[in-house]
């Protein structure tokens, strides 16, 4: 399984990260962590995140 992101997903998620330091710092740094991790386990377990559309899975995560 390859894991790509979609279009305009790699400003959101710094955006997200931005943010999160601002509320707390360490805090985006944790989500991170989190997200790094899931890209991890999801070749192995796709199931993980359902799918979205076709051949598409949508993983939510939530800081």
């Amino acid at each position: 399984m390859h894991v790509e992101l979609l279009r305009g997903a790699e400003a959101d998620l710094l955006e997200v990260y931005v943010r999160l330091e601002e509320v707390r710092p360490g805090l985006g740094e944790r989500f991170y962590r989190t997200l790094d991790a899931a890209f991890e386990r999801l070749p192995n377990y796709p199931e993980m995140a359902p799918v979205y559309r076709g051949v598409y899975r949508r993983l939510v995560l939530r800081p």
